[in-house]
């Protein structure tokens, strides 16, 4: 490859069909780029009775794309969800830098989900169906200095020892 350009001179997306590519669905990209709090922010603001929303990623973003919808799911007491897979082909064109070479062409299949989530009760029967577990247990973030105390505890509390084995184990562990 050191015969060829840095970056590809071309490069061209063949994206599955989305399949929850309705105009009443509000679809929404997660970048690898961004951190899965900061989307589920955004989500959280847009996400409302009769406003369902899509969450989509491919590649190295798709696990900030689950992540963004677990944390979605901890702040409703009802919320559904419906998850898809697919994939984009992606085909990328390198043009030569020495003479005498062909352009190359690169074709790879990367894999994509789609999140579809409401608030109102969605079709049981489709694949990927997820029914709503209730509001999940209430939790406190800690700071770093709480962190920071408790994890020091932890390791620095000695354990304590096993309980002794009762006399019926202690002769069955000895035969063997």
């Amino acid at each position: 490859m050191e015969n060829y350009e840095v970056e590809p001179s071309h490069i061209e997306h063949d994206i599955d069909s989305n399949p929850f590519d309705a105009p009443q669905f509000f679809h929404m990209e997660v970048p690898k780029e961004k951190g899965a709090k900061t989307m589920a922010n955004k989500v959280l603001k847009v996400l409302g009775p009769g406003k369902p929303i899509v969450l989509f990623a491919a590649g190295r973003a798709t696990v900030a794309c689950v992540s963004c919808a677990e944390i979605v799911k901890t702040y409703h007491k009802q919320i559904f969800q419906i998850t898809k897979l697919g994939q984009v082909r992606t085909t990328e064109t390198w043009d030569p830098v020495a003479d005498g070479l062909d352009s190359l062409k690169v074709s790879r299949s990367v894999p994509m989900i789609y999140i579809l989530m409401s608030l109102e009760q969605l079709d049981e029967n489709q694949v990927g169906y997820q029914k709503s577990i209730g509001r999940r247990k209430e939790f406190r973030v800690l700071t770093m200095s709480e962190l920071s105390c408790s994890m020091s505890e932890e390791y620095t509390t000695p354990q304590s020892p096993p309980p002794p084995l009762p006399q019926s184990e202690k002769s069955e562990h000895n035969q063997t």
